[in-house]
């Protein structure tokens, strides 16, 4: 059975992520984060090796966040204390290297695992207080955070041929990291970041022949 070697693709969607460990650099103690819904885009390359198993590598530009509330008190007898959103926004160059298998009556079901680099290039921070309203000046968390992320992809999804060279395939795909991304546990041992990002990806994708 003859098929395409290569198949080139353009891949978007959501991703939830969450950091594993707690701690605010703002405070300097620990914090809890919660989750946010985010963005993410790029290009993809896929070489089939045969019938049922190909190399898949993407270069995406991502967006994640992740945000945490807590309590200000002006003194110790403030019985009303003022709400702050503390939130944190990561930019991450990410490349995925994964193995893939298809599967099915069609074919047309897969499932794929492998490794993901992430480099950081932009960290944002901002303040609000959401009982005045009030936004604090941006804190600059680059020296709380390492640049590189390295950890586990492991994901499902299918295939649809659009035409004799085009296809479409969704996937729910889970970033499992395993670096410690908080540069300040080199002083203090409790503080521990690691990201957790579960994404859905919609891939348009193009044979080379």
């Amino acid at each position: 059975e003859i098929y395409p070697k290569f198949k080139f693709g353009i891949n978007v969607g959501p991703n939830y992520t969450s950091l594993r460990g707690s701690f605010s650099p703002a405070l300097d103690s620990e914090n809890k984060y919660d989750s946010q819904f985010n963005s993410f885009g790029g290009l993809s390359i896929e070489y089939k090796i045969d019938k049922h198993r190909s190399i898949v590598v993407n270069l995406n530009l991502e967006n994640k966040s992740v945000k945490s509330n807590y309590l200000l008190y002006n003194d110790i007898f403030d019985t009303n204390p003022e709400t702050i959103e503390d939130k944190i926004k990561f930019k991450y160059i990410n490349m995925p290297i994964l193995f893939r298998c298809y599967f099915g009556g069609d074919n047309n079901l897969f499932i794929n695992g492998g490794i993901f680099l992430n480099n950081l290039i932009d960290l944002k921070n901002t303040l609000e207080n959401n009982t005045t309203g009030e936004k604090y000046s941006t804190i600059d968390y680059n020296s709380f955070f390492d640049n590189n992320d390295i950890g586990l992809v492991l994901g499902i999804g299918s295939s649809f041929n659009l035409t004799s060279r085009n296809s479409l395939s969704i996937e729910l795909r889970n970033d499992y990291g395993l670096e410690d991304i908080n540069s300040l546990n080199y002083y203090y041992e409790n503080y521990s970041s690691k990201t957790n990002s579960i994404k859905f990806i919609l891939t348009w994708s193009f044979s080379s022949k």
